[in-house]
């Protein structure tokens, strides 16, 4: 475990590092102080999110961070390891899933209605909600293998809760929608068939409309649909991040009979819409460049 993970969280606190030393306090007269990012910082950060190297290089770091348990497991093992994190990592927190979904509702109503000044907030919202998942899904209590903390999908989720927080402290360019939006709604019975989630708690099918607010639903699908009608005034470093980190976990989640034992074939069904939107979000640049500026989809 020394082997991967110090070096992994030594080259985590150096980027940290350059970004708190690049960050600069501006005030104008009349307004609160506030951090900003510098505008180079951002630039270099948006180039770095246009590479390949970038996400090959933070994936592989993933999946050499081993999961840290309080009883022994061989590798053999990891399969039945994570079906077990997947049955218990929400359950302590489902109690807060109505709150969750009536929250995303709201502020995607306000984001609709009034995207300029919600926008920053839609922003930290996310950051808030995937750093929430990083830690609550991936650290739990498990039958036979005691207290586990999932490294690898703990630092994906992390990385793209602190791009959302960036995106919210950055100097903004205020949200505003696409004039013509219709052909978008193509992916909505993608995006509700995500918000929806309909299952229990074991991964079987259950319909029941009540699951619209207790379910366990797909963040990042969701996100990537929402944000699509927004696409040129976007932070687009966090877009790209959230679709190439979630299309990554769509791959592993449908192939999961393939390297699960018993792993939920439903379950695997309904990483279908994670899959196909974040597929469609990192080609929407190419779908909407006869349509829009290319300064903006850039």
């Amino acid at each position: 475990m020394e082997i991967f993970t110090f070096p992994v969280l030594s080259d985590l606190l150096k980027v940290m590092h350059k970004f708190l030393r690049d960050t600069k306090l501006r005030s104008k007269e009349g307004e609160c102080l506030a951090i900003t990012p510098s505008r180079s910082w951002m630039q270099r950060l948006d180039s770095l999110t246009r590479k390949s190297w970038f996400y090959a290089l933070i994936i592989s770091c993933s999946f050499f961070l081993p999961p840290i348990t309080s009883l022994p497991y061989r590798y053999y093992e990891l399969p039945n390891l994570m079906k077990e994190i997947f049955i218990n990592g929400l359950l302590p927190y489902i109690q807060f899933a109505p709150i969750l979904h009536i929250s995303t509702i709201l502020i995607v109503i306000a984001l609709w209605k009034k995207p300029r000044p919600t926008g920053r907030i839609f922003y930290f919202y996310l950051a808030i909600n995937f750093i929430f998942i990083a830690l609550a899904q991936n650290i739990t209590n498990t039958p036979n293998f005691g207290n586990v903390i999932l490294l690898s999908n703990m630092f994906l989720f992390l990385v793209v809760g602190i791009f959302w927080l960036i995106g919210a402290i950055r100097p903004q360019q205020s949200l505003a929608p696409h004039k013509d939006t219709r052909w978008r709604f193509l992916g909505l019975p993608l995006a509700v068939l995500a918000f929806w989630s309909p299952m229990d708690y074991m991964g079987n099918p259950n319909f029941n409309p009540v699951n619209l607010l207790t379910s366990e639903y797909g963040l990042a699908s969701v996100v990537v649909y929402i944000l699509s009608f927004f696409y040129a005034t976007i932070y687009k470093p966090a877009f790209r991040v959230t679709c190439v980190f979630g299309l990554v976990m769509g791959i592993l989640n449908i192939t999961g009979q393939l390297w699960i034992s018993g792993y939920p074939l439903w379950v695997a069904f309904l990483h279908t819409p994670l899959l196909l939107l974040t597929i469609y979000g990192l080609l929407l640049r190419k779908i909407s460049r006869r349509v829009y500026s290319p300064r903006l989809l850039a």
